[in-house]
Order: structure tokens, then sequence, then C-alpha cells
């Protein structure tokens, strides 16, 4: 009975092991860290985002607002950032 339950033991570990390894090579769970410099973050996407860069004008001003977006299946992951410089008033 011990050999029994040891086999199945065995039997579901191998199981689960193979299921992790399968489920870690999937791109939706490749998580990687993006870091932006410019914008001043680091954040996580589970792919690589692309990005987006577009002035919008404000009171006689150009703002540059930036998107870095990735979207997996029907889900959009995003950050969207203004960056506005000291001079510029708001």
């Amino acid at each position: 009975m011990e050999q029994g339950l040891f086999k199945g033991i065995v039997k579901a570990s191998i199981l689960l092991a193979a299921f992790l390894v399968i489920t870690a090579c999937s791109p939706k769970l490749n998580w990687r860290i993006v870091q932006s410099p410019e914008q001043r973050y680091v954040a996580q996407f589970p792919g690589k985002p692309n990005e987006m860069v577009r002035l919008i004008p404000y009171q006689d001003q150009d703002v540059k607002q930036a998107l870095e977006a990735v979207k997996i299946d029907d889900d959009i992951y995003s950050i969207s950032s203004i960056r506005v410089e000291a001079n510029q008033g708001v």
C-alpha cells in the first residue's frame, strides 16, 4: 500500500512539474522589467511593449505624452505618462 501511495505522489509531482514548465514558456507569462529613464519609471509588462510618443497642445505649449502598451489576447497593459518641465506653466 505504501508503495502505491508513493507512486501516486511521484506521478502527481511529475505532472505538476510538467505543467509548470509548459506554462512558464507561455508568452502570456513572459513578464519583463521595462525601464523608461526619460519618463522616470520602471514597470513590469507581460511582453515587449510598443512605445508611442505624441505632442499635445496645451495653453500655447506642446506637452509630450508617452504611451507604452502590450496586448495579450483581449487584455491591454499600458502606462501613459506626461512629463511637465519646470519652465512650463500649468
